[in-house]
């Protein structure tokens, strides 16, 4: 909330329940002077920030959720991998730059793409409201283009031998919405009821 931040931001230590989580502003750790951190339902830590100067208090929020979900979907891809990445490598875009995201071992496989961006907005890529997303050969591609907010993304990838019309419908309703804390969940749902579904994510660094 934005008294606990306040709080924060005046030196103390206030602790705020997110989405099944918990945020915490520590001091005097072993690692860092101060440190951004969120604890998950299995006791983990994970840091966001090094120090309350690392990011501002009206980005904190959608930081954290988009934190918490990769952490979420790093875990449901160990189990069922998709193979995404990005064509030229790691760099930082610029709106000038034309990325291209690319997935492979699909073959006639249902493919859904969405980005996760630096404040915790969930971006739908493809495929459209109506579309069924079938790609018919091994390989796909796409540029997105390098817009606001800038910062760190990540591009998420779903594969499926079903067409996955439940996600693309939750995810159009959520576009544009920081809400990237309740991905995992949905992400959870499709992997358990979809034989096969596959997950990947690559990261995209934007900058104006």
């Amino acid at each position: 909330s934005k008294d606990a931040l306040n709080v924060v931001f005046d030196g103390q230590s206030p602790v705020e329940k997110r989405q099944g989580y918990t945020v915490a502003f520590t001091t005097g750790t072993r690692s860092y002077q101060s440190a951004w951190s969120y604890t998950d339902a299995t006791n983990t830590s994970w840091i966001i920030a090094r120090s309350s100067s690392d990011i501002i208090a009206s980005n904190l929020a959608g930081t954290i959720d988009r934190t918490f979900a990769l952490n979420g979907i790093d875990k449901l891809s160990l189990k069922a991998a998709l193979a995404i990445g990005l064509r030229a490598g790691g760099k930082l875009y610029t709106p000038r730059d034309t990325p291209v995201i690319e997935a492979s071992g699909l073959n006639n496989q249902f493919l859904v793409v969405f980005n996760i961006a630096s404040d915790g907005q969930v971006q739908m890529l493809t495929p459209s409201v109506s579309g069924s997303g079938k790609v018919e050969s091994d390989s796909w591609s796409y540029q997105p283009s390098v817009r606001g907010p800038f910062g760190e993304d990540h591009v998420i990838g779903v594969a499926s031998p079903v067409a996955l019309s439940d996600l693309v419908e939750w995810l159009w309703s959520h576009n544009e919405q920081p809400v990237a804390a309740l991905v995992p969940k949905k992400l959870a749902e499709v992997i358990a009821a979809t034989p096969g579904a596959r997950i990947g994510s690559v990261g995209l660094f934007t900058s104006p």
